[in-house]
Order: structure tokens, then C-alpha cells, then sequence
């Protein structure tokens, strides 16, 4: 493959999640290190790989920085860039999907990756959100005064996405409403169009197998 599998990418994707939620605060060369490598997968251009080395090189810098200080405007910034580098990966992979002809296990897992790729895409939205309005948009139904971590956000983006709906955090503010609203909305809809897509090239895979083949045994039989 060539480093162009979904498989390394869809386990990139979990192990960041994995360390987004437990806190890990040198999160930022794992996260670029997906996108770099969603840009692989996807056969993107050059132009895209170079963005991505960029943003990984930015990415490691603004991590640094904010390891010393703690100026809102760098952290901003961050947010603002890998809202960016996010939203354009998923593109990127959707594209490739699109191009199969076939369902195989590199399909599904792909549009795994896209799945998780788009409840990534409105946690770093909410990141950006709260970053930006300086202060929580979101808060816990359990403990109201609770301080609300990035691991929070990103929990309740996978929860709105895949409407589990536990009601154990709640939006604040009418921006993280509406953005809870198009997450729900959008995720329901990949769900939707990705099975409908995989089933209809399988089916015309099967199809067209079959007509290869020529009529059945009975169906030969003069009178059958």
C-alpha cells in the first residue's frame, strides 16, 4: 500500500482520541500526523502534502509556545489553523471512497475514518468556539460549576454526532446549538448516503458477476 491504507490512518485516529480524552496536553504532532496521513491515503497533490507538513511544523511550534505562555490569541490561532487542516482532510478521503468500484475491507475503514474525521472536524469547531468567546459553550448537567476540559468537547461532539444523546453535557449558547444541530444532522446523513453507496456497488458488483457468468444450470434447460 505504500502508506496509502486507510488501516494506519483509522488507527492514527483512534490512538487520537484516545489521547485527546485522557488529557494529554502534546497532543498536537499525533494530530497533525493524521491529517498528514489522511492526505497520503486520499493521493491528494503536492500542494497538500506541503500544507500538511506545514501544519505540522506550526502544529509543534504552537505547542511549544503554549507549554510557556499562555496568550489567548497564539492559542486561537492553533485552533483556527487545525480547523482548517481538519475540514480539508475529510474531502480528501471522501473523494477516494467515491472512486471505489468495489466494497472491501479498505472501503469500510475509510469511511470510518470519515466518520471520525467529521465528529473531530465540530469538537475542534467547539474548541475554536470556546477559544474565541472565552469561556465554555458547553456544560455538565451532573456538576454545573464544573470546569469544562477539551476532552469534555470532544465528548459531547461524538455523543451529539451519533445522537446517543445521554444529556449529560449540554450546549450554552446559541452558537454551540446550532453547531450540535449540524453535527446530528450531518452525521445521520453520511450514515445514510456511505451504507446506501456501499450497497449499491455491491450490488452492481454482484450484478455484473453474475451476468459475466452467464444463466444458471436452469435457467439453460429448455422449458425452464
Amino acid at each position: 500500500m505504500g502508506g496509502r491504507s486507510f488501516y494506519p490512518l483509522f488507527a492514527l485516529l483512534l490512538v487520537s482520541l484516545v489521547f485527546i480524552v485522557t488529557g494529554g496536553e502534546q497532543r498536537w504532532a499525533v494530530f497533525v500526523g493524521h491529517i498528514l496521513m489522511a492526505v497520503r491515503c486520499a493521493h491528494a497533490s503536492r500542494i497538500w502534502i506541503v500544507l500538511g507538513w506545514l501544519g505540522l511544523i506550526l502544529g509543534i511550534a504552537g505547542a511549544v509556545l503554549q507549554a510557556f505562555t499562555e496568550v489567548r490569541a497564539l492559542r486561537l490561532v492553533s485552533a483556527v489553523l487545525f480547523v482548517l487542516l481538519l475540514f480539508a482532510s475529510l474531502p480528501l478521503i471522501l473523494r477516494r471512497l467515491v472512486a471505489h468500484s468495489r466494497v472491501t475491507g479498505e472501503t469500510v475503514v475509510g469511511a470510518l475514518c470519515a466518520y471520525l474525521l467529521i465528529g473531530m472536524d465540530f469538537a475542534m469547531l467547539g474548541v475554536l468556539l470556546s477559544t474565541a468567546e472565552g469561556g465554555a459553550i458547553i456544560a455538565s448537567v451532573a456538576n454545573p460549576g464544573s470546569a469544562i476540559t477539551r476532552s469534555d468537547i470532544y465528548y459531547h461532539s461524538f455523543i451529539t454526532m451519533t445522537t446517543v444523546g445521554y444529556g449529560d453535557y449540554v450546549p450554552l449558547t446559541g452558537a454551540a446549538k446550532t453547531l450540535a444541530l449540524l453535527e446530528g444532522i450531518l452525521g445521520q446523513l453520511f450514515l445514510v448516503t456511505v451504507v446506501a453507496r456501499l450497497v449499491s456497488v455491491a450490488t452492481f458488483r454482484r450484478i455484473r458477476s453474475e451476468e459475466a457468468a452467464g444463466p444458471s444450470a436452469d435457467e439453460s434447460r429448455p422449458g425452464a
